[in-house]
C-alpha cells in the first residue's frame, strides 16, 4: 500500500494540467436591420489594411504618373519652343528669298530691252512668264502669266487687272482692253472694271478672250494692276 501511495504521489507531481489556448482577437462589423436581422462582416482588420494598402498605392501611382506627365510636358514645351524658333527662321528665309527674287526680276527687266517697265517703284506685285497663244479648240486668243506678291509685309494683295492688246499700228483706237474699259493717257479710267484678283504668294492667271486673231497681229501687251483703293501697283509693256 505504501508503494502504491508513493507511486500515486509521483504521478500527481508530474501531471500537468494542459493550458487552454488563448483565442485570437478578431474584429467584425455587425449590422442590425430594422427588423432585427443582422449582417456580419468578418475579417474587419484585413479589410482596413487592404483599404489602406490600396489608398497608399493609389497615391504612389498618382505621384508617378504626375511625374511622367510633368516630364513629358517639359519635353513638349522644349519641342514647341524649338518649332517656334524654326518657324521664325523659315519666315526670315522666305522674306530674304522674296527680296532676292524681286531684285533678280528687277535686274532682268533692266537688262531686257524687250520689256518696258511703266512703274519702276512702289510695286506690290510682279507679272512675268507671259504667254500669248491661240486656243486650238475655240481659236480664241488666250493670255497666260504668273503674278507674284512682292509686298514687304507679305500679306495678301488684292485688286484689279487690265490687259491692253496693242496692234502693230500705233493707233490707240485699234487697241483692245480686257476687260472692256475706256482709256485716258493710255490707262484704264475706271479701275473697278478690271478683273478682280487676290494673291498670297504666286498665282497663275489666264485671260480667255473673244479675239480670233493670231498673236503676230499684236505688237505688245500692257498689263496694269490696281489695288482695291485704286492705286496703281503694277504697269508694264511686254513685247510679243
Amino acid at each position: 500500500m505504501e508503494n502504491l501511495s508513493r507511486r500515486m504521489e509521483k504521478t500527481l507531481k508530474h501531471f500537468k494540467i494542459p493550458k487552454q489556448k488563448k483565442e485570437e482577437e478578431k474584429w467584425s462589423i455587425l449590422f442590425i436591420g430594422n427588423h432585427g436581422k443582422t449582417f456580419v462582416i468578418k475579417r474587419f482588420k484585413m479589410l482596413i489594411v487592404l483599404s489602406l494598402f490600396l489608398f497608399v498605392s493609389s497615391i504612389l501611382l498618382f505621384g508617378f504618373f504626375a511625374f511622367l506627365y510633368k516630364a513629358e510636358l517639359n519635353k513638349y514645351n522644349i519641342v514647341k519652343a524649338d518649332i517656334n524658333i524654326l518657324e521664325s527662321k523659315v519666315d526670315l528665309l522666305k522674306e530674304e528669298k522674296e527680296i532676292l527674287l524681286t531684285q533678280l526680276v528687277l535686274a532682268e527687266e533692266k537688262n531686257n530691252p524687250k520689256e518696258q517697265n511703266l512703274l519702276p517703284i512702289n510695286r506690290l506685285v510682279i507679272i512675268n512668264d507671259l504667254k500669248v497663244f491661240t486656243n486650238k479648240t475655240s481659236e480664241n486668243l488666250n493670255i497666260k502669266f504668273k503674278i507674284k506678291n512682292i509686298s514687304q509685309s507679305l500679306n495678301s494683295v488684292s485688286g484689279y487687272i487690265f490687259i491692253i492688246m496693242k496692234r502693230q499700228n500705233n493707233n490707240n483706237g485699234s487697241w483692245t482692253v480686257i476687260p472692256d474699259c475706256k482709256l485716258t493717257d493710255d490707262k484704264p479710267t475706271s479701275y473697278k472694271k478690271g478683273r478682280k484678283f487676290i494673291i498670297n504668294c504666286v498665282k497663275d492667271a489666264e485671260f480667255i478672250t473673244d479675239i480670233k486673231e493670231p498673236p503676230k497681229n499684236f505688237k505688245e501687251i500692257s498689263i496694269f494692276a490696281y489695288n482695291t483703293g485704286g492705286k496703281l501697283i503694277f504697269a508694264k509693256n511686254f513685247l510679243i
